[in-house]
């Protein structure tokens, strides 16, 4: 049931590649994340970027600056 949530919420025509494999080594106790970001989308001068950044740090820390490409822009 977990899975097919998650499935749901990967892009349309992805979540197969999700499997129950995935799902059980994110979720065992002694496997970690290397890394949680968060992610912001800025629309500029017919633009969009996407600015990843820290999260859960005392001061906000930039880490990655990207222009997405058109087809990417137009699907948010």
């Amino acid at each position: 049931m977990i899975l097919k949530r998650c499935r749901d919420l990967i892009l349309e025509g992805n979540g197969e590649n999700f499997k129950k494999e995935d799902f059980d080594y994110i979720n065992r106790v002694d496997t970690s994340a290397n890394r949680i970001s968060q992610l912001t989308l800025i629309e500029y001068d017919e633009k969009t970027y996407v600015i990843v950044t820290s999260s859960g740090t005392p001061r906000l820390k930039i880490l990655a600056v990207e222009e997405l490409p058109i087809d990417i822009r137009n699907y948010f």
